[in-house]
């Protein structure tokens, strides 16, 4: 499904920037360390809308669900 693609590529997206982000180690690669974070936060930014979206559309359905059963 289209909404499970888009919470798994926010996870990776968030795993990868969270790497990055830790990797910095002063005097050794920075330029090339914060050039690869820019790059993966700006994928991180990307993503985030769309894992959201995705959450809510989950719980809006999860919700429809469960009223229907009471009902």
């Amino acid at each position: 499904m289209a909404r499970d693609k888009d919470i798994e590529r926010f996870k990776r997206d968030a795993k990868a920037f969270g790497q990055s982000a830790a990797g910095h180690v002063p005097y050794v690669g920075a330029a090339l360390g914060a050039y690869d974070t820019v790059k993966k936060g700006r994928r991180l930014a990307k993503s985030t809308p769309r894992a959201i979206n995705a959450l809510k559309r989950k719980a809006k359905s999860n919700l429809k669900c469960r009223l229907r059963r009471y009902l």
